[in-house]
């Protein structure tokens, strides 16, 4: 009961470190598309493009090298889309680079 007055009081659930180092590493883990912007230090750079196709290809590629599932291109579209702006002219590129 005293777990339930406090989520009613705070309107959130409380958190830990160890919590949230737990799902870090649990998304890190899911997300591939994620631990793929992280091993290829892909950063944004408002200067240079990426083809949203070429970056999915290298996606795959990499996903193979490293035996894992990959995602859907909408969903890892979807996802860099949260992490990166996107361009739309003849082609649809993400504004960034590769480190």
């Amino acid at each position: 009961m005293k777990g339930r007055y406090r989520l009613l009081k705070n309107k959130d659930f409380t958190t830990s470190p160890k919590i949230n180092k737990a799902n870090a590493e649990y998304e890190n883990f899911e997300n591939t598309a994620k631990a793929f912007i992280e091993a290829k230090q892909m950063v944004r750079d408002a200067n240079l493009r990426i083809g949203k196709g070429d970056a999915f290809g290298d996606y795959q590629k990499w996903c193979a090298v490293n035996a894992c599932k990959s995602l859907s291109q909408r969903k890892f579209n979807g996802y860099l889309g949260t992490k990166f702006e996107e361009i739309k002219s003849s082609n649809v590129y993400w504004c960034a680079r590769y480190s």
